[in-house]
């Protein structure tokens, strides 16, 4: 089930509750934007109104297998905590697609028809209706949305399709079909083909990124002392500063484990909560003996042969981390060489010390010691204000953070390593993803 495009109401009172972990350390507060299903039970936060009255449908219900509840009151609280956790059990992404899909439906369902129903609910003999319904909000979405690509006349068909998809995952959280296997796809086709008539047969290709080669991550490590940003909160990264060090362990990071940049960074519109990386994350293995948090003692006693290990957060591919987290990826730790990852985490753990009891409640990388979480959105600043320092001008628009992870593949295919090496470091679940970036 996926959520309406409701608006999540705020508790900012769930940030006062102080959580533990299986081990005891204190974990992030739930964030403001998540509802707990007891205040939800306990009537302490009212449920968002739904768009469906399922308490409603299943009171009237007159046949053979209706509810017929003893306390119609405690019913109808179970019932909306149940719409509450159908309803915002997709990623916050999801939910924002959904949103939007379902302003276009709304709209075009006003201009076009007044007071239809948005939700549509399947009738025998309507499907002729239905698919020219769908049909003629696909064109009307072509005319309504406006190319992100200078010089594009119209929006590529798969966005247009996307906003339509939204709709029915609105649908399907509220228990309704909406959508067939094939309804659409003539127009969808036509679309595409208009789309390729005036911008070129190329124009539906997806463009690949290219892969940061190693000397080439050498070099955005050199450019991080002393950069200069277009920030006022952090117009220089100083050498040596707290800032430095954890950027350039996000680099690191991102470069030998493939890790994606909302993995190490968290969003600036979303509160850091315990489904982020913490500084939990990372941990040593110093003369064979896994070490949590090491002193600075054990740090500086680190030689060739110890590693870093790192576990993996919660991902679009493995909302809940039970696929990968189980198994955590291993850095070597090789002191002689320059810009060495493993080196590069080390120098971060001993000069931006944690506490223990600390360490769940703390974002893997922050700006400073307060603990304030490297933003999505600041990295991508950071690797825009990198990329002319490394890269030449006519090919820096095919870089990106997810260059680490390509450029990762791309080694590892060099090196013949084996399919299932590439799935478990760069946390794949298909190997056609492997094929998707290396070729």
């Amino acid at each position: 089930m996926v959520p309406a495009p409701l608006p999540v109401p705020r508790s900012p009172a769930h940030h006062s509750q102080t959580l533990r972990g299986p081990d005891g350390l204190l974990l992030p507060p739930l964030p403001s934007s998540h509802t707990p299903l007891q205040s939800i039970l306990t009537g302490i936060s009212p449920p968002v109104q739904p768009l469906l009255d399922v308490y409603g449908i299943l009171a009237s219900d007159t046949s053979d297998h209706a509810l017929r509840a003893r306390d119609p009151a405690k019913l109808k609280v179970f019932v909306e905590a149940a719409q509450h956790a159908f309803g915002h059990a997709a990623p916050l992404n999801t939910q924002s697609a959904n949103r939007t899909g379902w302003k276009f439906w709304v709209d075009f369902l006003k201009e076009f028809f007044g007071n239809t129903p948005a939700l549509r609910r399947p009738a025998p003999g309507g499907e002729l209706r239905e698919k020219y319904l769908k049909a003629v909000f696909l064109i009307w979405c072509r005319q309504k949305c406006v190319s992100s690509i200078p010089g594009r006349a119209t929006v590529k068909p798969s966005t247009i399709l996307g906003h339509l998809y939204a709709v029915k995952r609105v649908h399907e959280a509220n228990g309704l079909d909406f959508l067939t296997k094939g309804q659409t796809a003539q127009v969808v086709q036509f679309l595409a083909r208009e789309y390729e008539l005036v911008h070129g047969a190329e124009s539906l290709i997806p463009r690949k990124r290219e892969g940061f080669t190693p000397n080439m991550v050498k070099g955005l490590l050199r450019s991080v002392d002393g950069l200069k940003l277009p920030s006022r909160s952090s117009p220089m990264i100083l050498p040596g500063s707290w800032l430095a060090r954890n950027v350039k362990a996000a680099i690191a990071l991102s470069a030998s484990g493939g890790f994606r940049r909302s993995e190490v960074s968290v969003s600036e519109r979303t509160d850091f909560t315990a489904m982020d990386m913490s500084r939990a994350s990372l941990f040593f293995i110093i003369k064979g003996e896994i070490i949590r948090n090491p002193s600075t003692l054990q740090l500086q006693s680190m030689c060739e042969g110890d590693y870093i290990g790192v576990i993996a957060c919660p991902t679009k591919n493995d909302p809940l981390g039970i696929h990968f987290m189980p198994f955590p990826i291993i850095i070597s730790f090789h002191p002689h060489q320059l810009e060495d990852p493993g080196v590069i985490l080390r120098d971060f753990a001993l000069h931006c010390p944690v506490a223990t009891q600390d360490l769940r409640r703390t974002p893997l990388f922050t700006h400073s010691a307060q603990g304030e979480p490297l933003g999505y959105n600041f990295l991508a600043q950071i690797l825009t204000a990198l990329l002319p320092l490394v890269v030449p001008q006519a090919s820096r628009s095919n870089y990106s953070w997810h260059s680490f992870r390509i450029g990762l593949a791309c080694a590892l295919r060099a090196a013949q390593a084996p399919d299932w090496v590439l799935l478990a470091l760069l946390r794949w679940r298909s190997s056609s993803s492997s094929l998707d970036m290396v070729e």
